[in-house]
């Protein structure tokens, strides 16, 4: 590379050595790539004690640094750092910390069968993974399919009682 009187850039060299190394490679013989082995959960936790943890100090107050990141870091994980949480990110520990999700929550289900589960045994008591609706406990009872066939005999369409907005009636016409 070299510069005129000007100021302009002159590139100097073999073009074609420059241009063979932009093009896309498609075949790859198996001895030329060899794919190193994914790590398990332990080798990866293993690994990560080793290291020295200042590398979590690494400073990230410039803008434009701190752009770059987590742009590159949505790209890779698809994991998005809230606009509001942007400029209180300082360092890598910072990012890493808004970046860690909490765990979920476990159900009320989860808690019963986890903490009681001699309540399971009793005969009057059911637990139910998600919130029953009156469709579900006309199904539990057998209701349903009469209700069905009543519908059904009448010509009133059976969609059950999701298929109409609230506030809103059926008109035909």
């Amino acid at each position: 590379m070299s510069y005129t009187a000007d100021g302009t850039v002159v590139l100097g060299g073999d073009a074609a050595t420059v241009v063979e190394g932009l093009r896309w490679k498609d075949e790859a013989t198996d001895a030329e790539v060899a794919l190193p082995e994914a790590l398990t959960v332990d080798e990866a936790a293993a690994l990560s004690q080793t290291w020295n943890p200042s590398w979590k100090a690494i400073s990230l107050a410039s803008p434009r640094i701190r752009f770059a990141v987590t742009k590159r870091i949505f790209q890779l994980t698809g994991q998005l750092v809230p606009d509001h949480q942007f400029e209180s990110i300082t360092t890598v520990q910072t990012l890493l910390h808004v970046l860690k999700k909490p765990p979920k929550p476990a159900t009320l289900t989860q808690e019963i069968q986890k903490r009681h589960p001699e309540l399971l045994d009793l005969p009057n008591v059911t637990v139910a993974p998600k919130r029953l609706t009156r469709g579900d406990k006309e199904v539990a009872l057998g209701r349903f399919k009469l209700m069905q066939k009543e519908f059904k005999k009448r010509d009133i369409p059976a969609q059950g009682h999701g298929w109409t907005r609230k506030g809103k009636e059926m008109l035909e016409g």
